[in-house]
Order: structure tokens, then sequence, then C-alpha cells
């Protein structure tokens, strides 16, 4: 609800009606892109499903008690004959009720139980009917199929991995949406400065043709330069012509991207701000980036995975497989309801499985060597995402650094720029230089700007990059 009050804040507070131009920062762009953007609806609606999966996996690692009644009718039959019995008509009934809690034993593998149920039999016999209760008020006891295994050790430590691993996606996603953001707010600026540029540009040509004109019907100027100052008019027009469709396009676009309707109100980029000189570290950038890159974590999902199969593989692919299960508690018999509970005697039943193969036709050998390559392959991949991380590190820091230098080397260029401009469109006004002069000037200028631009542009996309990877504003 926070997030969506500010959101329309910031909407409000751009595009109000009534106002004749309105501004937009980045930070304010991303904001509103974080909020609207399909990508981000889908990474957040992944995060919750995450989040409740990761919440049915806690709790299937909690207690459960539960309640089971069960009913049951046999009709058997024997008759004695000379050295054994054979089955002769025999009706029963019975019904069984029972409160089990179970608890998984996490440390070992297996599961404990707690068991409190009665049972109720009729025995429809016509010679001598029969009714007896038969109750265990307390019974506790420890089963294990395989306890050379435990697959809740494995199971823990995938599911935090997968967890943690759907949490950085989801903020990988809002590191993408930001970048591509920046982008398209810093090709919309630029474009709109470009514009600016080509206004100016155009007017102060049209300026330079109206005086041109003048001097040409005084004679101070020739044909020649007359033509000159007329075509530098011309292409000054062109120039805004097509500047102002590139400024509709990236506008468009950036819109488009933050879902506001493109009402044809007017509205106007603040500019980014000039970054502060940074150095950050190729260490710390890299452990952050193995930390936060979801795919370098899901490479390690995939190895935590290819060790519980091998674990598995090798306790059932030995010699001798044992399995337990052990119960005792209390137990007694009665005819009547009332007498049930008493006298009641312990009791203590378990039973041990031992399984030994002897012939399986390879199937031990098959299971052991798929974990086995299997964990070769995942290991092979996880060292090839780090190394592929961390060239996307080293690639992204040093853009990151040159796109930095580039911008100090740019705005100083920048400002000799201007200064030359000025004092070139004064003499030219004086009449003390010529127009060729003055327009390499004004080339000048403008090429300093575009570079100064461009590089802004470079280190910002470079810093949403960095943070992207890394997950983390620095």
């Amino acid at each position: 609800m926070k997030r969506l009050i500010a959101l329309l804040i910031v909407v409000a507070g751009c595009f109000a009606p009534g106002l004749r131009a309105q501004t937009m920062t980045l930070d304010q762009a991303i904001m509103i892109a974080r909020d609207s953007a399909t990508a981000a609806h889908l990474a957040a609606s992944s995060l919750r499903q995450s989040e409740w999966e990761y919440e049915l996996f806690l709790a299937q690692r909690r207690p459960q008690l539960s309640f089971g009644m069960d009913a049951g009718y046999q009709k058997m039959s024997f008759e004695p004959m000379t050295h054994f019995y054979k089955l002769r008509n025999y009706n029963m009934f019975n019904s069984f009720a029972e409160l089990r809690l179970e608890q998984k034993a996490l440390a070992a593998g297996g599961e404990f139980y707690a068991t409190s149920g009665t049972l109720w039999t009729r025995y429809f016999n016509q010679d001598d009917p029969l009714r007896m209760f038969s109750t265990v008020p307390l019974g506790v006891g420890y089963c294990n199929d395989l306890i050379s295994y435990n697959p809740y050790k494995w199971e823990k430590a995938l599911n935090d991995l997968k967890y943690k691993t759907d949490q950085k996606e989801y903020l990988h996603t809002l590191g993408r949406i930001s970048l591509e953001t920046a982008r398209l707010y810093l090709t919309c600026y630029v474009s709109m400065a470009r514009y600016d540029i080509c206004v100016n540009n155009a007017r102060v040509a049209a300026e330079l043709l109206d005086i041109g004109r003048e001097k040409f019907n005084m004679a101070s100027i020739s044909k020649n330069e007359l033509s000159a100052l007329e075509l530098q008019s011309l292409n000054a027009e062109n120039s805004l012509y097509n500047a102002r469709q590139q400024m509709e396009d990236a506008r468009g676009r950036l819109l488009s991207y933050l879902k506001i309707d493109d009402s044809g109100q007017d509205f106007k980029l603040e500019a980014p701000p000039v970054p502060e000189l940074k150095t950050i570290p190729a260490e710390e950038a890299m452990l952050l980036a193995k930390d936060n890159d979801p795919e370098y974590l899901r490479t390690r999902e995939q190895i935590i995975a290819a060790r519980q199969q091998a674990g598995k593989a090798e306790a059932q692919g030995r010699l001798l497989q044992t399995g337990v299960d052990i119960n005792l508690g209390l137990q007694s018999t009665a005819a009547a309801i009332g007498n049930v509970y008493a006298g009641q005697q312990p009791f203590l039943t378990g039973s041990v499985t031992l399984r030994i193969p002897i012939y399986d036709g390879g199937l031990a050998r098959s299971r052991k060597k798929v974990a086995q390559y299997r964990i070769e392959y995942s290991e092979n991949a996880e060292r090839e995402a780090a190394r592929q991380l961390e060239l996307n590190v080293g690639l992204a820091l040093r853009e990151f650094n040159v796109q930095q230098d580039l911008v100090v080397r740019t705005r100083r260029a920048l400002a000799l720029a201007d200064e030359s401009f000025d004092l070139a469109q004064e003499l030219y006004r004086h009449g003390e230089t010529d127009i060729n002069t003055f327009i390499l000037a004004q080339n000048r200028k403008d090429e300093a700007y575009t570079n100064y631009l461009n590089s802004l542009t470079g280190f910002w996309v470079s810093y949403y990059t960095l943070c992207m990877i890394c997950n983390k504003e620095f």
C-alpha cells in the first residue's frame, strides 16, 4: 500500500493537469517502472509462489497430528480335518479409531511417531457371540526404511538455496527493469537535449542569415558567403526536423514502458545527476555477484541435487541395506469399554529389515555412474558460470571506470567548446571572422555536447548494469 501511494504521488507530480510542462527524474521513472512493468508483476507473482512453496516445505518438517477411523467386515470359514483345519463360516466386524502424532527425524532420517487408539471387534458366531475392545492408550515408535541415508539433510540444503535463488531472481528482475528504464530515460533525455541544440542552431542560423542578407545588400559579404549562410540555415532546419522525430519516438517508447498514457502533454526529463567519482573493488564486486546472481546460484542447486542423488545411490548400492521399525507402549483387552483401560500391559515390538542384493542386472552400478557424472557435469557448469560471471563483472567494472573518466573529460571539453563558440559568434557578429570559422566552432560545440551526453548515458547504463549483476547500489 505504501508503494502504491508513493507511485500515485510520483505520477501525479509528474503529470498533473493544468500545468504547462512537467518534469520527471530518473529515480521517479525507475520507481514507476518497478511498479507498473509487466516483468515486475510476473516476478512478484513468482516470488510469492516461491515463498509459499518454501512455507510448504517447512510445514512438512513440523509435527503432524491426525485422527483416523477404520471399519471393516470379514467373513471366513474353516472346518477341522484329520491333520489340519479347514476354513469354515466365521463372521467378524471391527472398527478402529486412532490419534497419531508424527515428526520427521531431521538429524538421522526416518520418522518418530506416537499413537493412541482403540479397536472394537464383534464376532458373529451362532454358538458364542463375542464382543471385545482392545486399546493402546500410548504407543511411541521410530521407523526408517534405509538407515544409511538421510534425505532431510539434502532437502533442507536444496530448498534453502532454491528459496534464496528465487529471491535473488526477483531482485535481479528489478535490476533489469532499472537498467532498461535508465536506457530509455537517457535515450529520451539525449534526444530532447539534441532537439534543444537543433532549435538553438536553427534560431542562430536564421539570425545570421538575416544579418548576412543585410551585409550582402551593403556589399559587405560575397554571394558565396551568403549562400553558405543559407545552406547553414537549411541544414539546421533539416536537423531540427529529424531531431523532433527522434525525440517523439524516444518519448513514446519511454511512456509505453512506464505504461503512462501519451496524451500529447508536454513534459521534460530532468538531467541525470553528475556522477561522483567512485572506486569499486573488483574482489567485492565478484563476491557480491556470486552471492546474488541467480544463474550462478542455480548451478549450485544442481550440485546439491546431484550429490543427494549420489548419496542415495551409494546407500541403495551397499551390500547390506538395513531398515528398522521399533514400537513400544501400553495395551489391554476387555469385553466392556469401561474395563479396557484397566490393567495396562507394556509391549515392545521391533523389526529389522535386511536386504542383500544378489543380482540386480547392474542397477546399483548404473545408479552410481549416473550420479557420478551428474556431479561432474554440475561442477563443470558451476565453474563455467563462475568464469562467465567473473568476465561479466570485469567488463562491467572496466566500462564503469572508463565512462566515469569520460564524463570528467567530456565536461572539460564541453566547457572549452562553449568558450570557443561564444568567442567565434561574437567575432562573426562584428565581422572579424568568416562564416567557416563560425560554423566550425558551432560544430565543435555540438560535438562536445553530444560526447558529454553520450558519456553521461554510458556511465549510468554501466552503473545500473553493475548494480544488476551485484544486486547492490554502490
